[in-house]
């Protein structure tokens, strides 16, 4: 289904003000993101994410920006392009039928996604389907606590025992990142529980 995004929704994404509480370029070294790695960004939006870990993992790296909205990577694209970033390459997706091959990602990113799948456990099993044996799946989302003014309503958020539980439930072993930003948790989950 193809939503049509405002142009001040595109901008929020994008902003400095969420660039303060959600530095990506930190999270991305925090997380462990490395030169040459290659990474899937599931529903990557405009590249807030992509393009860092573009530029993190260098010439040598490859970022796959994957989200179910043209509207959403035609921007990405114009962004990266502005940014002369080479190593990144915008897929069109449907949630859990992702056109990437198996065994292809050193890191998939799942970033304030997550709540939004229709079928979570179906979008995680895609997910893990991408990773390298060796690979790592870093869920980022929001923690479940009222925030003034920004994130989705509470209801619509996932606790981060929900999130361990549906990881493990695609045979993955997670380790909680409580604290990842004021307003964020995350999950790094692998095959051997390695974060």
């Amino acid at each position: 289904m193809a939503h049509k995004f405002s142009s001040k929704k595109m901008e929020l994404l994008e902003s400095d003000e969420r660039r303060q509480w959600q530095n990506p370029s930190s999270i991305l070294q925090q997380i462990g993101l490395r030169k040459n790695d290659v990474v899937v960004d599931l529903g990557c939006g405009t590249g807030f994410f992509a393009r860092p870990a573009a530029m993190q993992v260098g010439s040598e790296g490859k970022v796959y920006a994957v989200d179910v909205s043209l509207q959403m990577l035609t921007e990405c694209r114009r962004l990266a392009d502005l940014q002369g970033i080479s190593n990144l390459t915008t897929v069109l997706s449907e949630e859990a039928n992702i056109p990437l091959l198996d065994g292809l990602a050193d890191w998939v990113l799942i970033v304030n996604v997550l709540h939004e799948a229709e079928n979570k456990l179906a979008f995680l099993k895609e997910a893990s389907r991408l990773l390298k044996a060796t690979g790592n799946l870093a869920i980022i989302d929001w923690k479940k606590q009222q925030t003034a003014e920004i994130g989705p309503p509470v209801t619509e958020r996932l606790d981060m025992q929900d999130v361990l539980t549906l990881v493990s439930q695609v045979g993955l072993k997670p380790t909680p990142y409580p604290n990842l930003g004021m307003y964020h948790y995350g999950v790094i989950a692998s095959r051997d529980g390695r974060p």
